[in-house]
């Protein structure tokens, strides 16, 4: 990298970025091990930790939405630096490259497990992957966010393009929220609580909809997802991502964005877990639409089973837009400076996020009901598999070829 381009580096966003996709290998890597949450993933341990149910819902909250919030902070800077058509190759290249070979190389691996796993499959690999997975098992796993990232930044530069007049509206949004902080707040967080909700009315807490197989997104999220990142857009649109003024005066008021994670945090993931059996997850409505029912005949359904889902959306609205200004504010306290490690981890956190699925749940299935401590099969399949996908990424990042992905 060359000095220019060091001296424009936002530090802390690039570490954080780094950061995050740790909590997604940390977050597959626990995911057996997760007493309440396992049923959802490629496979479960017997056993489990209520320690992996917590810091799974921490991650589950956090790791996505701020990653596309961040996503969304680069995207328009990148077109006017580029010009369309470098642009256009560089994201051809980020992102539809790795959704398409990570579709057909990377994730059969999973599926393979998965199904040797739970529904004792009899087949060797190659012969399902050959014969079985592109027919009808297909599936993007984890590149759902190189498919999604890709619909999003189509939709920015369109909107940017034909309409600036809605790019002019996010930037004068996100500076008002910045300018009253209290205000702001309380307005971003219940914007998040009524996306978040109504999503999970409509699509359940931990549903994916979407089409083909490979094009899905998860039905409770992805509004928030796509609103944050236009709301990154929006900083970046009104230059806050560059104002020191701005953004240190978010780094010192960390203390208090802590205190208002932690506690919130703490309401949220308790009352989850206390009623995770007695309405909070309740799926009642989305059956209702399931089954031919309409918006109508919704209300006396609403009123039986809606109060704890919104109890508890609430909360994990407040709980995640608290962890994004908490992130953002410690990591402009602290580390936005050069810093050796960070700057590998943020120049690899890419091919970490690519090559790490398949090798924590290979790795996680050497472990398979051996009877160990849940701690030492985490801590053993997170250690490798990211010292793996780091090496790997960092072995390959400048070859001929991979230097345009990764």
């Amino acid at each position: 990298m060359d000095i220019e381009r060091e001296k424009k580096r936002v530090y802390f966003i690039d570490y954080l970025r780094g950061l995050l996709v740790l909590y997604v290998v940390f977050d597959h890597s626990m995911h057996p091990y997760s007493p309440h949450f396992k049923k959802m993933h490629y496979f479960g341990d017997f056993g489990g930790t209520l320690f992996f149910d917590i810091w799974h819902m921490h991650n589950d909250v956090i790791m996505m939405p701020l990653l596309f919030f961040l996503a969304g902070l680069f995207v328009l800077p990148s077109l006017q630096r580029r010009g369309w058509l470098s642009f256009t190759k560089e994201k051809f290249y980020r992102l539809v490259v790795p959704f398409i070979v990570g579709t057909a190389l990377l994730v059969p691996p999973q599926k393979y497990i998965s199904n040797v796993i739970k529904h004792k499959l009899d087949q060797g690999f190659f012969d399902y992957w050959g014969n079985s997975y592109f027919f009808n098992d297909i599936s993007s796993s984890g590149f759902w966010f190189l498919y999604y990232l890709a619909v999003l930044t189509l939709l920015l530069v369109t909107l940017h393009t034909f309409l600036p007049s809605f790019m002019k509206l996010m930037g004068r949004f996100a500076t008002w929220l910045v300018r009253n902080p209290l205000k702001g707040f309380i307005s971003f967080f219940l914007i998040g609580a009524l996306i978040i909700g109504v999503s999970e009315l409509i699509w359940g807490a931990q549903y994916w909809i979407g089409f083909w197989k490979v094009f899905y997104v998860r039905g409770a999220r992805f509004i928030m997802k796509g609103f944050l990142f236009f709301l990154g857009a929006g900083f970046a649109y009104a230059g806050i991502s560059k104002n020191q003024e701005i953004l240190t005066k978010i780094g010192n008021s960390w203390k208090i964005w802590v205190t208002l994670a932690v506690l919130s945090g703490a309401a949220y993931i308790s009352y989850a877990l206390i009623n995770f059996y007695d309405g909070a997850y309740s799926n009642a409505i989305l059956r209702h639409f399931h089954f031919g029912g309409t918006w109508g005949d919704v209300w006396p359904v609403i009123n039986s089973y809606g109060g704890p889902i919104f109890i508890r959306t609430t909360l994990l609205a407040l709980f995640m837009c608290s962890l994004v200004v908490m992130y953002v504010s410690i990591f402009k306290h602290f580390l936005d400076k050069p810093l050796p490690r960070w700057q590998s981890l943020a120049t690899c956190s890419f091919g970490i996020y690519i090559f790490h699925e398949p090798l924590v749940l290979w790795i996680g299935y050497l472990f398979y009901q051996v009877d160990v401590s849940d701690y030492i099969k985490f801590i053993t399949v997170a250690g490798v598999g990211t010292a793996l996908s780091w090496g790997l990424t960092h072995l390959i990042k400048n070859w001929p070829g991979f230097k345009k992905v990764l």
